[in-house]
């Protein structure tokens, strides 16, 4: 969601589950405001992350790090791109609440014995 401060952008991210620990979500939010800069064509210095399960709201200020951090894995994933290189999934507790985990399926994938079993399936011929 986009509040406006004045006239400023002010990017909110909301989350459906509870605050957790870890920098991906700042990460998506200042890539939110730096979309935000080049349509608006402002500086957009913080914004807030809102997590609907525990009622949270915190506001983030954007850093000079912080945006050399984003440049630099906005980089790396224009190079898988251009690579047509997707890393596997990582099938960790960071999956238990993504909102991917159903396309991404990697209880599937993440276990090498079932992939093979389903690989051995397609790739057989009977």
């Amino acid at each position: 969601m986009v509040e406006f401060h004045g006239d400023l952008p002010y990017p909110v991210e909301y989350k459906s589950g509870r605050h957790r620990a870890g920098h991906h979500e700042v990460l998506q939010l200042l890539a939110q405001a730096v979309c935000l800069e080049e349509m608006f064509n402002v500086k957009v210095e913080k914004g807030a992350l809102y997590w609907h399960g525990s009622r949270e709201r915190k506001e983030i200020a954007f850093t000079e790090a912080m945006r050399l951090h984003l440049g630099e894995v906005v980089g790396a994933v224009h190079e898988m791109i251009a690579s047509n290189h997707v890393p596997p999934p990582v099938n960790d507790k960071r999956c238990k609440d993504c909102s991917l985990k159903e396309s991404c399926l990697p209880h599937v994938v993440g276990e090498k014995g079932r992939s093979r079993k389903a690989e051995k399936a397609l790739f057989e011929s009977s």
